[in-house]
């Protein structure tokens, strides 16, 4: 948790001033997408992998770095205002998973 909160200080830090009051939240760090995003990549390596809509109609994305050392969660509103939601550690991809269509049974 400490590692997570010390690694948004340092992503947001050259970006915006933050309080220390604001830090301990993630939602409290916001910026235009493209601004977050290069920032991610150019100090870790990360680039968007995924993302998917809200009922709200805010979009989720991941970022993730290539060997999946280090990833962040952002939202973006339809306002166009993104925030960090979370990041982390140990990023691991899960294989696809089989269809019902591809597997075959001996009956």
């Amino acid at each position: 948790m400490r590692t997570t909160l010390l690694r948004l200080l340092l992503v947001v830090a050259p970006l915006f001033a933050v309080s220390t009051a604001s830090a301990a939240d993630p939602s409290d760090v916001c910026d235009k997408r493209q601004a977050l995003l290069q920032t991610l990549e150019q100090r870790y390596g990360e680039v968007e992998v995924g993302f998917g809509v809200t009922m709200d109609g805010a979009v989720l994305e991941l970022a993730t770095a290539k060997d999946g050392a280090t990833w962040t969660l952002m939202r973006t509103m339809p306002s166009g205002t993104s925030c960090l939601v979370a990041a982390g550690q140990k990023w691991a991809n899960r294989p696809e998973p089989v269809k019902q269509a591809e597997i075959v049974t001996p009956f």
